[in-house]
């Protein structure tokens, strides 16, 4: 299908982005760019002039079968909400109450965090002779074991898209989907809590549209041998027109010896996705300048 899609794109003069393959992009005669975001069969359409996507959708229908909304309201899960001055807001809501709803936290009681103040999650253990090791495999008897790996999946995905507030907790519980015991499970429960207290508050990230300003701004940090094997964990965001762009908190591969090698990683990982965007910007010819803060 991707293959086939990528063909017929090419026909009208789209070019596969080298810094995303989900990204296309056109540039028109009056010198403007037209954007095309592809994940799986669905796909959006960014340009200044409606004709051009019609267009588009015109082409399309002489190859597939397909609905257009000249209008987008949701996108992968994702809620489009416009605004004046031409601001546009994305979120969740839906999709979080499709969580609770399929793992029964619907009615649970609310907390007001997503995780347990100075928690430390720990792989699963077994004692062989007086030897720790990981166990090899998990309590199959127990029923949420089935539930574990597709409910962080689910909650990896709204915390990568929507929910900032919730990166950190969903790490720590996405370490251990090879052998999770009853405490990572109270974890994600735990989240879930989280998700049905705030889910009647704005978490919508909006975009404003009348600007033309660019500039990347990096926040990054480090919590040095935070982990059970002394990892250190990254932090960081990137923000543009002082909207968020983009968040993780990853787990560092090696270990640091100081908290300054810990802070380098953590700047150096940030930095990697900063320069990233900033190729996407400099396909659409916008210049892009980079500021880096580590706190």
């Amino acid at each position: 299908w991707n293959i086939h899609l990528h063909k017929s794109l090419t026909q009208i003069k789209f070019n596969r982005s080298p810094i995303d393959p989900c990204l296309y992009t056109r540039t028109e005669p009056d010198g403007s760019t037209t954007n095309m975001a592809v994940v799986v069969d669905d796909m959006l359409i960014g340009t200044k002039n409606p004709k051009t996507i019609n267009n588009i959708i015109k082409f399309l229908r002489t190859k597939y079968a397909l609905t257009h909304q000249p209008k987008p309201t949701e996108f992968v899960k994702i809620k489009i909400t416009y605004h004046e001055n031409h601001d546009i807001s994305i979120s969740q809501k839906g999709f979080t109450n499709k969580i609770l709803k399929t793992y029964n936290h619907q009615n649970c009681n609310g907390a007001k965090t997503p995780a347990e103040d100075r928690t430390k999650l720990k792989p699963t253990m077994t004692t062989e002779n007086g030897i720790i090791t990981r166990a090899k495999e998990p309590l199959h008897n127990e029923p949420w074991l089935k539930h574990y790996r597709p409910a962080v999946g689910q909650l990896i995905y709204l915390s990568y898209n929507t929910r900032p507030d919730i990166t950190f907790a969903v790490q720590q519980v996405s370490q251990h989907l090879n052998s999770p015991s009853k405490p990572h499970w109270q974890a994600v429960k735990r989240i879930f809590q989280y998700l049905k207290h705030t889910l009647h508050r704005n978490h919508d990230i909006r975009f404003k549209g009348n600007t033309n300003k660019t500039e990347l701004e990096i926040h990054c940090d480090a919590s040095w041998a935070s982990t059970h094997d002394r990892k250190s964990i990254s932090g960081y965001y990137i923000t543009v027109n002082n909207t968020l762009l983009y968040w993780r908190s990853k787990r560092q591969t090696v270990t640091a010896q100081s908290t300054t090698e810990a802070e380098y990683i953590s700047t150096n990982e940030s930095t990697k996705t900063g320069r990233w965007i900033q190729h996407i910007y400099n396909t659409q010819n916008i210049h892009t300048p980079i500021t880096i803060t580590n706190t």
